[in-house]
């Protein structure tokens, strides 16, 4: 997605989705009952879309902020 919405830090009274590192090529994902939304300081961001705090970028995938380096 090339829209990239700037979010605030994570605010831990919030809800918010896990932030993983980078998932390797190869790894081996378990998808059932996995969510496809990303939760940042209780915004719901859909599948592949990306935010951006303080520089970094996090792209929502299967539930989780990945780091995109």
């Amino acid at each position: 997605m090339s829209d990239r919405a700037s979010v605030e830090k994570m605010d831990s009274g919030k809800k918010n989705s896990p932030i993983t590192e980078s998932i390797a090529e190869e790894s081996t994902v378990m998808l059932d009952n996995v969510p496809a939304k990303c939760i940042w300081n209780d915004r719901e961001f859909d599948e592949g879309q990306q935010v951006e705090c303080d520089g970094q970028v996090y792209e929502c995938n299967y539930g989780h902020w990945v780091i995109q380096k």
